[in-house]
């Protein structure tokens, strides 16, 4: 089984607008030496998501299986896709947030780092704070939903 991102960690930007990938995530990366970030938003918050080089060109392979002549499938690609952009990461597993990604995400000092499974996000502690704060007022609806999506695909799986 793949290694999954999962957790949360508050860092800091340097000076510099380097992060510090916290040592859970970069065990999960394995020895990956390049991510690639793109801009997200969710609920109107901007924020980024951080793919590793395997996890990104498999977003690309199974783009290219989608009908190219659909306006839901363009714009995803001409969102998402045409923002991602390969960056480094050092011995010392820091990389660099380009200042146009810090500017898209309102990222400052401090910083939120979300492990979402394949790839994990960078969200202002502001708008994380807020996402959670309403994630939390949600959250039995939430279960109910994945539990029925859960039920859904257990049945599909037993066909």
């Amino acid at each position: 089984m793949k290694p999954s991102l999962q957790g949360r960690a508050h860092v800091k930007l340097d000076t510099k607008g380097r992060v510090h990938l916290p040592a859970r995530f970069r065990e999960s990366l394995q020895k990956e030496k390049q991510l690639v970030i793109t801009n997200s938003v969710h609920a109107q918050k901007r924020y980024l998501d951080v793919h590793s080089s395997a996890s990104w060109q498999k977003l690309l392979d199974q783009m290219a299986r989608l009908p190219h002549m659909r306006a839901d499938v363009q714009a995803f690609q001409r969102y998402y896709v045409s923002s991602g952009e390969a960056v480094e990461l050092d011995n010392q597993g820091r990389f660099l947030i380009p200042g146009h990604f810090r500017e898209f995400a309102s990222l400052s000092d401090d910083i939120v780092i979300i492990g979402a499974g394949a790839k994990f996000e960078i969200w202002s502690d502001g708008h994380w704070n807020k996402l959670l704060a309403d994630l939390e007022g949600r959250f039995d609806e939430v279960m109910s939903s994945i539990a029925d999506l859960t039920e859904h695909a257990s049945r599909r799986g037993k066909k």
